[in-house]
């Protein structure tokens, strides 16, 4: 059973500067192994990623595949890039990836140099890094481990959460407001239950 946790900020993702988006790496890592498909035009990357447990690697071609459905948008939950591919996905593919999130993004570490590719692709099909972004009404959902970590390893884990929400902090809307209304924690099956925000 996965463990999650719904943090309601005071932002409007609407508004210039309130959108909150990026990654953090859990010291305990989420659990769950990740469907990834990476977009680079080096043909030995692309075979060191499959190797290293990429689903799919490719450039243009998986580009064209991805767009005619060949490859369901459903097969995967995150896509890496590597920095040369983005004007190309940006152009083609930009509509259907974005709105299901899984554009390359340098906020959440999955736009990365040829150099950095392998070691990001480890790190994500690992499930160790839980990308965050800020929904319609200012909610994030961060995954915080299985059930099974037992509460040290989740507490260790939503630590590194909060402090990467903090860093990553985006405007509030006036100068005094709070930032974090409200947090809750819940697992697959359960229902959620509401933190003190003073513990976490």
């Amino acid at each position: 059973e996965t463990v999650e946790m719904a943090l309601n900020l005071n932002l409007d993702p609407r508004k210039p500067g309130q959108a909150l988006r990026g990654s953090v790496s859990l010291p305990h890592g989420t659990g769950k192994a990740i469907n990834c498909v990476v977009f680079t035009n080096d043909e030995e990357l692309q075979e060191k990623a499959i190797k290293a447990g990429a689903l799919h690697a490719g450039g243009e071609a998986l580009i064209d595949r991805i767009v005619a459905g060949e490859v369901s948008v459903d097969s995967f939950e995150r896509s890496l890039g590597t920095n040369e591919m983005m004007s190309v996905l940006s152009k083609r593919a930009a509509r259907l990836l974005g709105p299901r999130g899984l554009m390359p993004n340098a906020k959440t570490g999955t736009l990365v140099a040829p150099e950095d590719l392998l070691t990001t692709l480890e790190t994500n099909v690992a499930g160790r890094d839980a990308p965050f972004r800020t929904e319609k009404a200012g909610i994030v959902h961060v995954p915080v481990g299985k059930g099974s970590f037992g509460l040290e390893k989740l507490l260790e884990n939503t630590g590194a959460i909060m402090k990467a929400i903090y860093d990553g902090k985006a405007k509030a809307p006036s100068k005094n407001a709070k930032y974090l209304l409200s947090a809750f924690v819940s697992s697959t099956r359960g229902p959620g239950m509401k933190l003190d925000l003073r513990t976490v």
